[in-house]
């Protein structure tokens, strides 16, 4: 299984990183990078490294045959690929959804409607991925783009 890092590096170390691992998204003083296990123990033995591939799952019971919603807004948890940026939420707002709170690590609340979260999921690149916190919606996995080196 592909891990998640962050891996605290800046400046040129970020563009020599990314030769190594799938950089993900980068900070001003880290990268979110994506690498298999052996990859990863090799980074973390030349950077300052932390592995955060648990913080991804979202603990969220949905039960069986759960009757749809009716229309209208409800609470969904929108997960992002990493610590949320200002710039993430504004997508989300943009697409009309209303932030919340946040719901840990990489996940914030966000009260919008069906229309609302299509388009939180079609529009930011950053979502990982959304569903909803009601307990009669089933979650709903967004793809996360394809950012890594093209392959050859």
């Amino acid at each position: 299984m592909e891990r998640m890092l962050k891996v605290f590096v800046e400046g040129d170390d970020q563009e020599r990183l990314a030769e190594k691992a799938n950089v993900i998204e980068r900070y001003d003083a880290f990268v979110l990078a994506e690498a298999p296990p052996a990859a990863a123990k090799r980074i973390a033995r030349q950077y300052l490294t932390e592995d955060i591939t648990d913080q991804y799952q979202l603990p969220v019971a949905t039960p069986r045959g759960a009757p749809d919603l009716p229309r209208g807004k409800h609470h969904y948890l929108v997960q992002f690929i990493g610590p949320i940026k200002e710039s993430w939420l504004r997508g989300v707002r943009r697409a009309g959804g209303e932030p919340r709170q946040l719901w840990s690590g990489f996940t914030y609340v966000v009260r919008t409607d069906e229309k609302g979260i299509a388009k939180i999921r079609l529009s930011s690149e950053s979502t990982r991925k959304a569903c909803s916190v009601t307990a009669r919606t089933a979650a709903v996995a967004i793809p996360r783009p394809h950012r890594g080196r093209p392959s050859q």
